[in-house]
């Protein structure tokens, strides 16, 4: 049990500190850098794919960034690059849990046969479910990666949520332009 407690407080941990460390930082970069690149839709597209893009290692305001992609961009263009972001930010984090459970399976020991029991038995449906959760959403496909979920299942599974949470966040921003 400690093990496992110890998993999840790492993964909590490489998410959180970011986030607390520079959330004011990227908030204020993201708002200046949206303010000069209205004119020009394609580095507009650039910079908000950037941000969502970097959101498994930074604090991004996902939700603020996808709303943007909308207003900015419109709901279709908005909607393409908030879910290419979101796919290559969840690859990402993926491929960080991959290379890492070697690390974390020392860690926590026999919990990996029990959580790939589980996955078996309900299925990796939860990443769909934590697609639109802030931090659970990036946790989620980290501990995808450190379980060494079926890779295929998996991307199932998050680019169906990345396109429900693309396609809500790009039509309400471009509701509210």
């Amino acid at each position: 049990m400690v093990k496992k407690i110890s998993l999840w407080a790492i993964l909590a941990t490489l998410v959180l500190v970011p986030f607390f460390l520079f959330e004011e930082d990227v908030h204020r970069l993201a708002e200046s850098v949206l303010a000069s690149s209205r004119d020009n839709l394609l580095l507009s597209a650039l910079v908000l794919f950037l941000f969502l893009a970097s959101d498994i290692l930074l604090p991004v305001p996902s939700c603020l960034v996808s709303t943007a992609c909308g207003s900015v961009l419109g709901v279709f263009l908005g909607f393409f690059v908030s879910f290419a972001a979101m796919t290559a930010s969840s690859a990402i984090g993926y491929a960080i849990g991959r290379c890492s459970s070697n690390f974390a399976g020392s860690i926590s020991g026999n919990s990996f046969s029990r959580l790939e029991d589980a996955e078996r038995k309900f299925g990796p449906v939860f990443l769909f479910l934590m697609r639109p959760v802030p931090v659970l959403a990036e946790s989620s496909v980290v501990y995808a990666g450190v379980c060494r979920y079926n890779m295929a299942s998996s991307a199932f599974w998050v680019l169906l949520g990345n396109a429900a949470v693309s396609a809500f966040y790009a039509v309400l921003g471009a509701c509210f332009s």
